[in-house]
């Protein structure tokens, strides 16, 4: 029996891998790349077809084991062994507050749950594209097709006891029952990469499949290999055709590339963001779906057509075809990295992509080719092996931490006891531990007491009941920080503590990030709901740091401020008592705070740490120039003034908390964010400490008092 070698399919592949690079690399160049993933779930449906019906008159139980034995050999080799060697890379090269992200990232990519966000307003895939700190976002297509590969199989188990034109029409309503989810679904997230909004791709896959097939009289048994990724000396040579339009499957390839790699975006979905490409996935567009229909439409009509007909390709898309999954996982850690180190030369872009192929044919040439070949037992110890690697390189940390926790209680080189801590400090491995499980723990110490959330609108639990007023706790993840400590002093006032908070958003103007202009309507709408008393609210700024437009000399005239003025007018409307605002805080530079224990260990004094933290120094703006890190924290003073004419023009219906204030050092007249042995006030999210908690709990008691 012969060999059917596809070579056509691995075209489109190749195709499509270049779609997806030129997107990643060039977005502004090529927009309507990302349309090549469309592209391989077709692709993926169609080989996932042919595998099956190659042993559909088998037992079940043959047809599952052949099945996911040929899955796992393809996949999980090289899948582990890029995560594998990325995981490696960021404990070396990653700073500590990308880190963390990344090996959780890490975890879901292994489990293939890239796909699921972790809430609504998690990060879409277009925003962590142009932000490009985690280098595991390419993973989310690959988990939709290992979700896919975790039912089709059954779906064609059940199916196999039907006639061909049933075995169509199941996978033709479940097709359609897909696209209308996809379509229609509230959710932008779910529509883009929930597994099931994705089936009907695959089935138009499956669908040329049994088309093939019937037209060929061929249920598929009389194929002895149907091979996806051909490497062999054997493959068929097929040549330019100087007619590039004599053919039906030409044409739709023509067609196919003119989308995908046409350089304006052909959807309004898709704006300016980020890195020169600004993405907003806000909600299904009818547009968007549509040419993502066509998209797929032409893919699967290539793959019928082209079965009989010579497409124009020549060996370079074949082989590219063939080294695409290869170049699928290892461009994109490589392009984050580029973008980590923060160097814009597109020199070293270019040089970035260029690495990426040769890398990847490396790869493909050496590990790939060589994992194909072996046998089951030896890919069951080779999976095994690089399994239990991952996971000693995502526990790395967490050994390191125990290790270093049990050699240090054998060095003592001062004796601080903590009383928030309830811990006896004796060297500087034991802060540098401490920072450390802070930073790790940022986001989680977050979630409300037996909600286990902090994101959105919520009531806190655990009042006394004894309270009269309703107080509203509202803004980013900085207020979420502080509502245990607001809760604790002014609880006892409260009848009712609702909070809402969600991630990066100011409550007084919309910040620009990818979710927040709707946020910024639901605090105003949460405001008007709850009316309560007392509004707590706040954030770390952002947008309310940008400069001035250069036509603005007169800060009065600033359409930003005008914007806040217009919020906090509106919220006064609903609150009965008084507004607390968080006021415009410095930020430290994190990487350097990172470095606090370093630092100490190195006998710098802590006036020399306040220069290279790039605090706000109050009266000596200059006394540590030589050893900051970065000018002030961009945005500072523009924030503090913006704040400043709020309050003033608020009055006695408005109060705020103050930072600078609570945490300046008289002896140096800075902000100190850091104690007398280096344990840190804040985290890499910009979130205090538990320490810092307790010293600002003074100031919050106060406030609550007044009320």
């Amino acid at each position: 029996m012969t060999k059917s070698i596809r070579q056509d399919v691995q075209v489109i592949r190749g195709l499509a891998i270049i779609a997806v690079l030129t997107f990643h690399f060039y977005p502004n160049n090529f927009p309507n790349g990302f349309l090549g993933v469309d592209q391989f779930f077709v692709i993926s449906g169609y080989l996932m077809c042919m595998l099956l019906k190659k042993v559909e008159s088998n037992s079940w139980y043959s047809i599952l084991t052949h099945f996911y034995y040929r899955r796992l050999k393809r996949i999980l080799p090289l899948y582990f062994l890029i995560i594998l060697l990325v995981l490696i890379s960021i404990h070396v090269v990653l700073p500590l507050s990308k880190l963390d992200t990344n090996i959780r990232s890490a975890e879901k990519s292994l489990t293939f749950t890239s796909n699921k966000q972790e809430s609504v307003l998690a990060k879409n895939y277009f925003e962590k594209l142009s932000q490009a700190t985690d280098l595991f976002t390419h993973t989310w297509s690959l988990c939709v097709e290992v979700q896919f590969y975790l039912m089709v199989p059954f779906l064609f188990i059940i199916a196999r006891h039907f006639s061909d034109n049933c075995q169509m029409a199941v996978f033709i309503i479940l097709g359609v029952s897909s696209f209308v989810f996809h379509a229609f679904t509230s959710r932008a997230d779910l529509s883009f990469n929930h597994v099931f909004a994705r089936i009907w791709q695959f089935t138009f896959g499956m669908i040329a499949c049994l088309k093939i097939l019937k037209d060929n009289g061929d249920s598929g048994h009389g194929q002895d290999k149907v091979i996806f990724l051909d490497t062999s000396k054997s493959s068929k040579k097929l040549n330019w055709d100087n007619n590039l339009f004599n053919t039906y499957s030409n044409s739709i390839l023509i067609v196919t590339i003119s989308i995908t790699f046409y350089s304006t975006p052909i959807n309004p979905l898709i704006a300016r963001y980020g890195f020169n490409i600004e993405i907003s996935y806000s909600g299904i567009d009818p547009n968007f779906s549509f040419f993502r229909v066509i998209v797929t439409i032409l893919t699967t009509v290539f793959i019928y057509a082209s079965s009989n007909n010579v497409p124009v390709f020549n060996n370079l898309l074949i082989y590219t075809g063939n080294i695409s999954f290869a170049l699928y996982l290892v461009h994109w850690p490589l392009y984050a990295y580029w973008k980590i180190i923060g160097n814009d030369s597109h020199i070293g872009l270019f040089f970035t992509l260029i690495i990426s192929i040769f890398i990847a044919i490396a790869v493909h040439e050496t590990f790939e080719k060589w994992s194909l070949k072996l046998d089951w037992k030896r890919i069951i110890l080779l999976i095994a092996f690089l399994g239990s690697f991952n996971f000693l390189a995502l526990e790395k940390e967490e050994i390191e931490i125990l290790i270093r926790l049990q050699n240090s209680q054998k060095s003592t080189l001062f004796e601080v006891y903590n009383a928030v801590l309830n811990k006896t400090f004796t060297n500087y491995d034991q802060v540098e531990i401490q920072n450390r499980l802070w930073q790790k723990n940022d986001f989680v110490q977050l979630a409300i007491p037996n909600i286990g959330v902090w994101v959105g609108r919520n009531h806190r639990p655990g009042l006394s009941g004894n309270g009269t007023m309703k107080f509203m706790i509202l803004g980013s993840s900085t207020m979420a920080n502080l509502a245990p400590l607001i809760q604790d002093e002014c609880g006892a006032k409260a009848k009712e503590i609702s909070q809402v908070t969600f991630p990066s958003c100011e409550p007084v103007f919309p910040t620009q990030s990818w979710h927040c202009t709707k946020q910024f309507g639901e605090y105003i709408e949460a405001v008007r709901d709850e009316k309560p008393d007392y509004l707590i609210m706040g954030g770390r700024f952002m947008s309310m740091g940008d400069p001035l437009a250069e036509n603005i000399t007169n800060i009065d005239f600033d359409p930003l401020l005008a914007v806040a003025r217009d919020q906090l007018q509106e919220y006064l409307k609903h609150v009965s008592k008084k507004i607390i605002l968080l006021h415009a805080f410095p930020r430290p530079v994190i990487e350097e705070v990172e470095k606090l224990a370093q630092h100490f260990r190195e006998k710098m004094t802590p006036e020399e740490i306040d220069a290279s933290l790039n605090l706000f120094v109050f009266y000596q703006l200059f006394r540590f120039q030589k050893l900051i890190v970065d000018s002030f924290e961009n945005g500072y003073n523009i924030a503090k003034q913006r704040y400043d004419i709020l309050l003033k023009e608020c009055g006695a219906k408005c109060d705020y908390i103050d930072y600078t204030k609570i945490f300046h050092n008289p002896k140096t007249n800075t902000v100190r964010y850091f104690n007398d042995i280096g344990l840190s006030y804040f985290t890499s999210g910009l979130h205090l400490t538990p320490i810092a908690l307790e010293i600002a709990r003074p100031d919050i008691k106060e406030l609550c008092n007044k009320l």
